[in-house]
């Protein structure tokens, strides 16, 4: 299993940066308003593709990146814990919440 990178330094305000990291890679997605472009920088500096999906929480984002990529999903990483409907969704996708942050696939 894929361990979940830290976002950090992704931006000044790194609460809108996520990681899904899936067998195939790993993915980076903002919050309603996608990834700055210095934090797509900063995506593709660690190794992560930069994804978007305005409107829809950072964690629908690169969740639906991964399985449009064909990727499994193994971990997600938030900067900020996870929303109730973000949580359910996770869950239901297969994810056992780790923390309120953190998430692993079965």
């Amino acid at each position: 299993m894929a361990a979940a990178r830290p976002v950090g330094d992704m931006n000044r305000k790194p609460e809108n940066a996520y990681f899904s990291h899936g067998l195939l890679g790993s993915f980076a997605g903002g919050g309603k308003r996608d990834l700055t472009p210095a934090q797509r920088e900063a995506a593709r500096g660690v190794g992560a593709t930069p994804v978007k999906a305005a409107g829809e929480h950072a964690e629908i984002t690169v969740m639906n990146a991964a399985v449009e990529a064909r990727a499994t999903p193994t971990a997600i990483q938030a900067s900020r814990p996870f929303c109730p409907e973000c949580r359910e969704h996770l869950k239901a996708s297969g994810a056992k919440i780790v923390s309120p942050n953190n998430a692993v696939f079965k």
